[in-house]
């Protein structure tokens, strides 16, 4: 869908300042207004949304109009990549949003396990099988960006001689590195903010600013932290998730010129081809998993509009075989979907999906008003043959204005005569094939249906005796 937009991650390393980010910022938009003549402008934010630290931007990249540029944000996915390969000292990721909120990246796996060594093992080697799969790209995981720590250990046999509990130790270095809250301050304005104390950035960052803290010993006296414990500069995970106690490292990735399903096969291959130990598991997420829930929902709820339709219409009609012919056109519209979205080069998602559960009820009303009609013939003495006849030269004027309405009505979106709304063209297209489809062949198969249904019913009468009359016979005196 051309939503006349797509966005780019940017992240610069950890600890990177807020106007640092800001001048690679600068960069990018520099960059993609010169080597793009489609870029109209970029919205670029700092630490907001789903990105968080000074140092990650998101960029939201808006197109000029769709009429006057040759490539969709698709399309421009790629070239995009390429160009910002100029900028040293930022990692992007760019995609185009499928019209169902923010831009994120559609392949997603999720490995869980206790042991963040394994994970770390098993995320590299998922990565470098990605990165030989066609059509993926800006290939990452949450273990990519570490980030810098000062880690403090304690040497607990002298802390025991010097008379210094892991719990004091414990007490004295929380709020000065922590912080600790000590007041409440009402600004001019009225709001009530914490007073927080604790030690300057400078010095919570210098090991041996760390090292001269005095700590307090069982006796009374104080001695150094750097007598009980070493300082030393580490490495911790940027990014830290868990998935209900274990801990969970996600390998995402970006598709390039191709589309979601062309790489689910290779990207299950991948998965399988990891060997997991006890206690790890992978799995895979993103839009794929979204996909398929929602297919899911959609599945159950057409499900159950074909059995309330089928309910809505034996108890109308008063019979259990005339609701199938009529439900016939159902199927129907599935041929008219498929053409549709083929003709305008849609694809099958969750707008088309929708699409079709509003066919659901527009193409049963057309042979409703063919089966009523006939049904009436019938009543007034024609034989079923001629009440059809009949009923197609009657009915075939309202079918084919109501169904001209319906698609003339879709038109707008279908051809996406207003920038932004080509996200849900998919469901005009469905909708628009399935009319044409099912009111076509509606007229054809619906009738023969239903004399097939009636003969099946008379049989079946033939089967069972018939109801018996509880009706007083007339007084012959009278």
């Amino acid at each position: 869908a051309d939503t006349g937009e797509f966005q780019v991650d940017m992240s610069t390393p950890v600890g990177t300042s807020l106007d640092r980010t800001a001048e690679k910022i600068a960069q990018v938009d520099a960059l993609l207004r010169a080597e793009f003549p489609e870029v109209l402008g970029t919205y670029a934010t700092i630490n907001s949304g789903t990105t968080s630290g000074d140092n990650k931007a998101t960029f939201i990249v808006r197109l000029v109009p769709a009429e006057e540029r040759n490539r969709t944000p698709e399309g421009l996915t790629a070239p995009t990549r390429e160009v910002l390969k100029a900028i040293p000292g930022a990692k992007f990721i760019v995609g185009a949003s499928n019209g169902m909120g923010p831009a994120q990246q559609p392949v997603v796996v999720t490995i869980n396990g206790p042991d963040i060594d394994v994970l770390t093992r098993l995320a590299a080697e998922l990565k470098a099988r990605f990165l030989q799969i066609e059509g993926l790209a800006d290939i990452s995981t949450t273990l990519d960006d570490p980030q810098p720590t000062l880690g403090i250990r304690i040497d607990r046999d002298t802390a025991s001689d010097l008379g210094v509990s892991l719990g004091a130790l414990g007490d004295t270095l929380k709020p000065m590195l922590g912080g600790q809250t000590v007041s409440e301050w009402t600004s001019p304005q009225g709001d009530s903010l914490d007073v927080v104390v604790r030690l300057p950035e400078g010095a919570r960052d210098d090991a041996s600013q760390l090292g001269a803290l005095p700590i307090a010993q069982a006796g009374g006296g104080t001695i150094r932290l750097d007598q009980v414990a070493e300082i030393v500069a580490s490495q911790g995970a940027g990014e830290i998730n868990r998935i209900g106690r274990d801990r969970a490292v996600n390998v995402t990735a970006s598709l390039d010129g191709v589309k979601l399903g062309a790489v689910n096969g290779p990207v299950a291959e991948a998965m399988a081809a990891l060997d997991l130990p006890l206690g790890y598991s992978v799995s895979s997420g993103g839009e794929g998993q979204d996909m398929a829930e929602s297919l899911a929902a959609a599945v159950a709820a057409l499900a159950l509009a074909v059995i309330f339709i089928y309910l809505v219409l034996a108890s109308q009609f008063g019979s259990f075989l005339q609701p199938f012919a009529i439900m016939s056109s159902l199927p129907l519209a599935l041929i008219g979907v498929a053409l549709g979205l083929l003709a305008f080069g849609s694809t099958l998602n969750i707008f088309s999906i929708i699409g079709f559960i509003m066919l659901m009820g527009l193409v049963t009303k057309n042979a409703i008003l063919l089966v009523d009609n006939a049904n009436q013939h019938v009543r007034g003495g024609d034989n079923l043959f001629d009440a059809l006849v009949i009923a197609g030269h009657t009915r075939f004027r309202p079918i084919v204005m109501t169904t001209l309405a319906m698609i003339l009505g879709m038109l707008p979106l279908a051809l996406n005569l207003h920038g932004g709304s080509g996200q849900n063209a998919s469901m005009a297209h469905a909708v628009i094939g399935g009319l044409i489809s099912s009111s076509l062949l509606t007229l054809v198969v619906v009738p023969v249906l239903l004399t097939y249904t009636d003969a099946v019913g008379n049989r079946m009468a033939r089967l069972f005796p018939a109801p018996p009359d509880h009706g007083f016979a007339e007084d012959p005196a009278e």
